[in-house]
């Protein structure tokens, strides 16, 4: 069976899916999160970031804000929540 082969997404179609995005996490639920600060080994990062093709969140630590589910479900994989 031969391999199908894909083309490499263009920016046109990298620009609608980063709309599609923004304008899905802009309709969720929004959840309040409060990010821990670093301690230990980890380093001492003033803020966490979280990007959902190609929609970027910066989250600063010791503040409490509200982000889309999506985001807070990404933070809590990780085990930063």
């Amino acid at each position: 069976m031969a391999e199908k082969k894909t083309q490499p997404a263009t920016d046109a179609q990298m620009r609608e899916v980063t709309l599609t995005t923004a304008q899905v996490l802009a309709k969720q639920e929004k959840r309040k999160v409060k990010l821990h600060q670093t301690t230990g080994a980890e380093p001492r990062l003033p803020d966490e970031t979280v990007c959902i093709n190609g929609h970027i969140y910066q989250i600063k630590r010791g503040e409490s804000v509200e982000v889309p589910e999506s985001v807070y479900e990404v933070l809590e994989q990780a085990g930063r929540v």
